[in-house]
């Protein structure tokens, strides 16, 4: 009969957390330029993204100070709430003061998420045009890339030394995106 106890009270001991497998590590955060320049066309991967995040009426964008005038498109699928307030609050803070809707303010981000390289032509365009085309993800084409994002990992104010910072007096200004 102890014999039995003591099988159970090991059973219980490895079901609490005697047993269980090491975490898996957490992927390496790579900069939004250096995954929009490892982009495969038609590509796609799990990513952890780091940039500055723009929240705009005509879309949500990625960019980055090491490539100005490139953009990612974004796309909320989040599995959790968590830091979707504070990133929503820090995005509008101007127009909230201001009382009005237009372009957010820039912020500093991580994501966790799907990225998706530009995609791939229409197969069903003629050679010639599809040698020449380059579709892009986004409402207004401007993100030849896209990140799918399923979890904010942070959320933080632009650094004002960031090349991306708003001037001052123009808080939803972002010279990194063009």
């Amino acid at each position: 009969m102890t014999g039995n106890y003591w099988t159970i009270g090991l059973a219980l001991a490895a079901l609490a957390g005697g047993s269980r497998p090491p975490a898996a590590p957490a992927p390496p955060t790579t900069p939004v330029c250096a995954a929009q320049k490892a982009a495969a066309e038609g590509g796609h991967h799990q990513a952890v993204i780091r940039g500055i995040f723009l929240a705009g009426l005509e879309g949500d964008y990625l960019v980055g100070s090491g490539c100005i005038g490139q953009s990612t498109f974004v796309v909320f699928d989040l599995n959790s709430l968590r830091l979707r307030g504070k990133l929503d609050r820090m995005a509008n803070a101007s127009n909230q003061a201001e009382h009005v809707r237009g372009d957010g303010n820039p912020v500093m981000v991580v994501f966790q998420g799907e990225f998706f390289g530009p995609p791939l032509p229409d197969p069903k365009l003629p050679e010639k045009i599809r040698r020449i085309y380059h579709p892009t993800w986004g409402p207004q084409g401007h993100g030849a890339t896209k990140l799918e994002v399923h979890a904010i990992v942070s959320v933080a104010p632009v650094p004002a030394n960031s090349p991306c910072a708003p001037p001052k007096g123009r808080s939803r200004d972002s010279p990194c995106f063009r």
